[in-house]
């Protein structure tokens, strides 16, 4: 274990040994971590681990979305719409991406699906594997950059997660008939019971991001079509500008 330690040496960030299964090996967890070069050593040589776990937070001034692959039609989404900042990107062993981000002046927490299906985010009592663990490796080296404060926003208002990735597909395949106005119209009047709401926030968000306030009147039209009552669509779309701000 002394190789794993001396690539932990060189991160250059608060480091502690994890297992394979990627559960700490030292007692304490995160908590333990060290980056004084014999306080590392000092870790591995006690609680040997063949991974280099990074706690989050204000331990490393870091915060991470963890995205599952299940979560790759959600990432794929906003970048196409330009709304993350280039910042360092790894890869982890299951085919997912950490994208790490400055933590924001107020911290925030860990969470889980907040955002979307396969969504995860590490914040304050977190921690994520690290390159070059085994599995894991840096595919965009760029400093590491601001989070989004439309992100921010977002994790830290109570209610809805982003549509899932199914969302996007749908979203989609009704953009090719008509107009992206038409499409995000219809693809909320054809929600069924149990994703209206949902698929109404999605909608109002990418009308939110052009400031086309026209298109919120006509989504909630929409949603009212397929069932929604009126003050919860009005609700939900005005939410989504909200968070757009």
């Amino acid at each position: 274990m002394t190789e794993i330690a001396e690539l932990a040496i060189g991160v250059g960030l608060p480091v502690f040994p994890c297992r394979a299964d990627k559960r700490p090996a030292c007692p304490h967890g995160f908590k333990d971590a060290a980056i004084a070069t014999e306080a590392v050593r000092e870790l591995w040589r006690h609680w040997p681990g063949p991974l280099i776990g990074v706690p989050t937070g204000k331990a490393s001034g870091l915060f991470v979305l963890d995205i599952d692959p299940d979560g790759i039609d959600w990432l794929d989404m906003v970048c196409r719409g330009g709304r993350l900042n280039v910042t360092r990107v790894h890869r982890t062993r299951r085919g997912g991406f950490h994208l790490v981000y400055r933590l924001p002046k107020e911290p925030l927490p860990n969470s889980a699906g907040k955002l979307a299906r396969g969504i995860d985010t590490r914040g304050e009592g977190g921690y994520v594997i690290w390159p070059p663990s085994e599995g894991y490796e840096v595919v965009e080296d760029s400093p590491v950059a601001a989070l989004p404060r439309w992100l921010e926003r977002r994790l830290r208002a109570p209610g809805q997660a982003e549509a899932e990735p199914g969302t996007t597909a749908a979203f989609a395949g009704g953009w090719r008939g008509g107009s992206r106005s038409q499409a995000l119209e219809r693809f909320v009047a054809l929600s069924r019971e149990g994703e209206r709401n949902q698929r109404l926030f999605w909608a109002a968000c990418r009308a939110a991001e052009t400031g086309d306030c026209q298109l919120g009147r006509r989504l909630i039209a929409a949603a009212r079509a397929c069932g929604l009552g009126e003050i919860e669509a009005r609700r939900t779309v005005e939410s989504a500008f909200k968070m757009a701000g």
